[in-house]
């Protein structure tokens, strides 16, 4: 395998981990994705509620919950925790990939991942801004994780710690996560 090469944004600077470990999906653990996920959208709150609106244990906006009733007739609290992760596990894995910003250039089953987590956390739209920039400078989007650390912080840290498990700032050496999980994570 190739080694990652760099691509340097001085409007985003790059997170400094030395040779980041290319993802390869199919040896990880869905399950722990989900709960990384979980960890960074709501720190295993399920009761949190944001001041943009966002809702519960994976913070599911309320237009996002709008569409969901639309798509599925399928109604309820978003601080049911089963209900918030029926939003979010529809919105990964039917509504993300609807998105051409996400299925073009049949992505690599990391990239594909990676989109989709960069697209719920930043937004479609933003994703599909950036991919478009990235790839007027010759970037390969589709085959690579490059990208990520193009992104703004709190996305590329989003991925990054999501995937890879490693995030630069927040949560040196995954401490918080490992307590929080300690605590409550698994089980739930």
């Amino acid at each position: 395998m190739e080694p990652l090469k760099r691509i340097e944004n001085p409007k985003y600077p790059v997170s400094r981990i030395e040779d980041k470990p290319e993802v390869v999906l199919p040896t990880i653990d869905y399950d722990e994705l989900k709960r990384r996920q979980r960890f960074m959208e709501s720190g295993f709150n399920d009761n949190l509620k944001s001041s943009s609106g966002a809702k519960g244990r994976y913070q599911i906006m309320p237009i996002t919950h709008k569409e969901y009733i639309q798509l599925t007739g399928n109604t309820g609290d978003l601080m049911d925790p089963t209900y918030n992760e029926q939003i979010r596990d529809f919105y990964m894995e039917k509504r993300l990939p609807q998105f051409e910003v996400i299925k073009e250039g049949n992505p690599t089953d990391s990239v594909l991942y990676a989109k989709k987590l960069a697209a719920y956390n930043w937004g479609p739209g933003n994703l599909r801004k950036h991919m478009i920039r990235l790839k007027k400078k010759g970037v390969d989007v589709d085959n690579s994780m490059d990208w990520v650390d193009t992104m703004p912080t709190e996305p590329r840290n989003y991925v990054n710690f999501i995937l890879r498990g490693q995030d630069v700032n927040k949560y040196k050496n995954n401490e918080e996560y490992q307590k929080a999980l300690e605590k409550n994570g698994k089980n739930k």
